[in-house]
C-alpha cells in the first residue's frame, strides 16, 4: 500500500482535484473549494451549476481488467503490478444459505472490501473522469489562474459550470466516461443543485433519465444549501450532537466516575460532531448556537 502511494506521489500521477486517501489531504479540501467558489459567484450575483454524481457499488462493481490498464498507464509495472493482479486472480465466493454453502464461483469485478489498497486503487481508476473533464475545458476559470471542473473523494464526485448547457455537456462527459469504465451510477441519489439568490428554471438528464433537480444536498457530509446558507448544515449538527449527548446520559451523569474522565468523553464523541466541517462554516452567523452548544 505505500509503495504504491509513493509511487503515485513522486509521479503526481493523481489529479490535483483527488482528495481522498492523500497525505495531507482531506475532505475538508472539497467542501473549502466547492463553498468558497460558489460563495464568491453568490456574492457577484453569479450562478453555480452543480452536479452530484452517486456511484453504484463502486467498490463492488470496478472492472479489474480496466483497473490493470490503468495501473499500467500510472507507471505501475513489473513485481508491484503483478502482485496486486495476483491478488484478485482466480478469487472466489460463496454463499451461505440456511446453514448450506453454494459451490464457489469466480469473482471477476470489484475490489476487497476492508483492503487498505481498495481506496488507492479506486482511486487510480477514476481518475481518469477528473482528466476528460478537463480536456473537455468545462468549467469556471478562477480568479486565481486556472479552471476548476470538478472534484473527486473516493466516489463522491461533483463537478461544476457557469452555465446550464455548460452543466449538461459536462454531464454527458461523466455519462459517457462511467458507460467506457463500466461505472453505474444512482440516478435517485445524483442530483442538480443551481447556487442562485433567485430561482433558475433548467432540467437536466443523466443518459435518458431526467436527473433530480434539489436545493439541498449532503456532500461529504456536509449539507449544502441552493442559496449558500448554512443553518440547515448546522441544525443537523446539533441535533446529532444532541443525540450524542443522550446515549451518553447514563454515563456522564453518573458522579461515581471520575469528572475528568467524563469531559473527556465529551470532548472526543460529542465536540468532533459538533465541529464536523467547521473549517468551512465557521464565519457564518449561525456558528454562534453551535459555539453556545459546546460551552453548554
Amino acid at each position: 500500500n505505500n509503495r504504491l502511494v509513493k509511487h503515485l506521489d513522486k509521479g503526481k500521477a493523481l489529479h490535483e482535484g483527488q482528495a481522498g486517501f492523500r497525505v495531507g489531504r482531506g475532505y475538508v479540501d472539497n467542501i473549502y473549494t466547492l463553498n468558497e467558489l460558489m460563495q464568491g459567484r453568490l456574492k457577484e450575483g453569479k450562478e453555480t451549476y452543480a452536479f452530484f454524481l452517486d456511484v453504484q457499488k463502486a467498490y463492488h462493481s470496478m472492472w479489474r481488467n480496466g483497473l490493470w490498464f490503468k495501473l499500467w498507464e500510472f507507471g505501475v509495472r513489473g513485481k508491484m503490478w503483478r502482485v496486486i493482479k495476483k491478488m484478485y486472480e482466480y478469487s472466489k465466493s460463496a454463499v451461505l444459505l440456511d446453514g448450506e454453502w453454494s459451490e464457489a464461483f469466480d469473482v471477476e469485478q470489484g475490489v476487497a472490501q476492508g483492503c487498505s489498497l481498495s481506496p488507492i486503487l479506486f482511486s487510480v481508476f477514476i481518475n481518469g473522469l477528473l482528466r476528460e473533464v478537463e480536456e473537455a475545458e468545462i468549467g469556471i476559470d478562477l480568479s486565481s489562474g486556472g479552471r476548476l471542473g470538478g472534484l473527486l473523494f473516493a466516489d463522491d464526485f461533483v463537478g461544476v459550470s457557469e452555465s446550464k448547457d455548460q452543466l449538461q455537456t459536462l454531464i454527458d462527459v461523466v455519462h459517457a466516461y462511467c458507460r467506457k469504465w463500466r461505472l453505474k451510477a444512482n440516478v435517485s441519489k445524483s442530483a442538480v443543485m443551481v447556487f442562485a439568490r433567485e430561482s433558475v428554471d433548467g432540467a437536466w438528464k443523466w443518459g435518458e433519465y431526467v436527473l433530480p433537480r434539489v436545493s439541498k444536498y449532503t456532500y461529504l457530509g456536509v449539507d449544502f444549501t441552493s442559496t449558500g446558507a448554512w443553518d440547515v448544515h448546522i441544525k443537523n449538527v446539533l441535533d446529532n450532537g444532541r443525540r450524542k449527548v443522550n446515549q451518553l446520559h447514563s454515563v456522564i451523569s453518573n458522579r461515581d466516575i471520575n469528572l475528568s474522565a467524563r469531559r473527556l468523553l465529551l470532548l472526543a464523541v460529542v465536540r468532533p460532531t459538533l465541529e464536523y466541517g467547521g473549517e468551512v462554516w465557521e464565519d457564518s452567523g449561525s456558528c454562534v448556537r453551535v459555539r453556545d452548544a459546546e460551552r453548554s
